[in-house]
C-alpha cells in the first residue's frame, strides 16, 4: 500500500512538472517574439548578450538557490554552501558568490562588495519576486519599443541592426573560440611591410650590415624565447607506493607569458594601460611616427630611384638620373622599421614574455639611429624636402627611444610581467599604481 502511494505522488509531480516546463516554454516564445528591442542587447567582451537573458530562465532555477560542495579536511568532510543568483542584471561574471572565501562560515552576499554595503539595484532586485521583475522589464521594453518605432522606418532599421549585431558577436565569439583550441596561434603579417623589405633587398637598396643585424637579432630572441619557455625544474615521479618511477616530470618554465591562473589581465595583454593607449597625444605620436618613418620615406626613395620628373622645354615630362646613393641612405631606416613591425607582430602572435618583447623596440630603435644619422649628415644632394625629412626622422626616433620606449615602455612592460605573471600578491602603495613611468 505504500509503494503504490509512493508511486502516485511521483506520477503527479511528473504531471506537475510537465505542464509547468510548457508554460515556461509558452512564456519564453512570446517574451522573444514581441519584446526584442535593441536597448536590451548590450556587448560584452566582443559577444552580443540579452539583458533580460536571466528573466527567461526556469523559474526554479532563479528561486532555488544553487549549493556548491567542497570536501575540506583529511577526514572527508562536506561542507554545502548556498549561492544566490540575482534576477536582475549580473554583477560582472554572474550573479554567483565567487570565490568561496570563508570554509567554516556561509557567505554573505555583502562581502562581496567594497565596504560591505550593497548597491541599489542590487537591493532593489532582491526585493522584487522573480515575476514582479519579469512583468517591469516587459513593460519598460514594451515603452522603449514603443517610443522607438514612432519615427518611420525607425522600427525596420532598428531589428536589422539587432541581427547584424548578433550575427558580429556570434562570428566574434566563434574566431575567439578557434584561436582557443588551435595550439599554435595564428602569425599574421601585413603583406605591405613584407613586400617593401624583400623590395628594398631585392633592389640592393640595403647594406649588409643591415642583414646581419636582422638576422642575429632574430636569432638572438628565438634563443632568449627557448630558454624563457624551458622547464625550470624537473622532479622524479612516484608510483602509488611512494617508490620512484625513474621518470621526469618538468614544472613551470624559466620566464612563463602568462599567469599560471589561467585568467589573463588587462594590463597583460596591453602593458602600457588602457588610458595611456586610447589619449589623443599618444595616438597623435604614432601618426606622426608612421608619416615620418614610413610613409614619407617610401615616397622619397621611389622619387629617388625614378630620378624625379621635371618639366622639360619641349612641353614634355622628362625624367631625371636616379639617385641610387640618397635613395640607398633613404632606405636603410626604412628596411629596419618593417624588419622591427615584422618581428613584434610574430613575438605578440608567439605569446613571447613582456620582458623579451620590449626588447625589439628598444633594440631595433637604437641601431637605427646609426644609419639615420649617415642619411641626414650625408655628403650627396638629397633635397630640401629629402635633408629635412632625415633630420625629423633623427629627431623623433631619438624622442621616441630616450623619452618614450626606456623610461615609459620599458617599465610599464615589467611592471605588468612581475606584477600580472610573477608575483602571487602585490601591495602597492596608495597611488602608486598611477605613477609608473615618467610619462603617466
Amino acid at each position: 500500500m505504500k509503494s503504490i502511494e509512493l508511486e502516485r505522488r511521483e506520477r503527479n509531480q511528473q504531471w506537475r512538472s510537465g505542464r509547468f516546463g510548457l508554460l515556461h516554454v509558452a512564456w519564453r516564445s512570446v517574451v522573444l517574439l514581441l519584446v526584442v528591442p535593441a536597448s536590451l542587447l548590450e556587448r560584452r567582451n566582443g559577444v552580443v548578450v540579452a539583458a533580460f537573458a536571466p528573466l527567461l530562465q526556469h523559474p526554479k532555477q532563479q528561486q532555488q538557490p544553487s549549493l556548491h560542495r567542497r570536501t575540506c579536511g583529511e577526514d572527508g568532510t562536506t561542507v554545502c554552501r548556498p549561492t544566490m543568483r540575482l534576477w536582475g542584471e549580473a554583477y560582472k561574471r554572474g550573479a554567483e558568490i565567487w570565490p568561496e572565501t570563508n570554509m567554516d562560515q556561509p557567505i554573505s552576499l555583502e562581502d562581496s562588495f567594497p565596504g560591505g554595503v550593497l548597491p541599489p539595484d542590487v537591493k532593489k532586485a532582491l526585493s522584487l519576486e522573480p515575476l514582479e521583475l519579469a512583468t517591469e522589464a516587459v513593460r519598460s521594453s514594451v515603452r522603449q519599443v514603443a517610443v522607438m518605432a514612432r519615427l518611420p522606418g525607425r522600427k525596420r532599421r532598428m531589428m536589422r541592426s539587432v541581427i547584424q549585431n548578433i550575427l558580429r558577436g556570434a562570428a566574434s565569439s566563434e574566431s575567439e573560440r578557434r584561436n582557443e583550441n588551435d595550439d599554435q596561434p595564428q602569425k599574421r603579417v601585413d603583406k605591405t611591410l613584407l613586400v617593401t623589405a624583400v623590395a628594398l633587398v631585392g633592389l640592393r637598396l640595403t647594406r649588409p650590415t643591415d642583414l646581419l643585424f636582422c638576422a642575429f637579432f632574430s636569432g638572438y630572441l628565438l634563443v632568449l624565447d627557448a630558454v624563457a619557455r624551458s622547464p625550470s625544474s624537473t622532479e622524479l615521479l612516484s608510483d602509488a607506493a611512494g617508490q620512484s618511477s625513474g621518470v621526469l616530470e618538468s614544472t613551470g618554465c624559466v620566464m612563463p607569458s602568462l599567469p599560471p591562473q589561467g585568467h589573463v589581465p588587462a594590463l597583460v595583454s596591453n602593458p602600457l594601460g588602457r588610458v595611456f593607449t586610447d589619449s589623443s597625444s599618444y595616438l597623435l605620436w604614432l601618426r606622426v611616427g608612421s608619416a615620418v618613418g614610413l610613409t614619407a620615406p617610401l615616397l622619397a626613395v621611389t622619387w629617388y630611384c625614378m630620378g624625379g620628373i621635371s618639366w622639360s622645354t619641349g612641353s614634355s615630362w622628362a625624367r631625371g638620373v636616379p639617385n641610387m646613393v640618397a635613395a640607398t641612405a633613404c632606405a636603410r631606416p626604412l628596411f629596419l622599421l618593417c624588419f622591427q613591425v615584422i618581428s613584434e607582430t610574430i613575438s605578440r602572435r608567439a605569446l613571447t614574455p613582456l620582458p623579451i618583447r620590449i626588447l625589439i623596440p628598444v633594440a631595433y630603435n637604437a641601431f637605427r639611429l646609426g644609419p639615420i644619422w649617415e642619411w641626414a649628415l650625408a655628403p650627396n644632394p638629397l633635397g630640401t624636402l629629402g635633408r629635412l625629412l632625415a633630420v625629423a626622422n633623427l629627431l623623433y626616433w631619438t624622442v621616441n627611444l630616450f623619452g618614450f620606449l626606456l623610461p615609459t615602455a620599458t617599465i610599464r612592460y615589467m611592471r605588468a610581467h612581475f606584477f600580472c605573471v610573477e608575483a602571487t600578491e602585490v601591495v602597492t602603495r596608495p597611488g602608486g599604481e598611477a605613477s609608473v613611468g615618467l610619462l603617466s
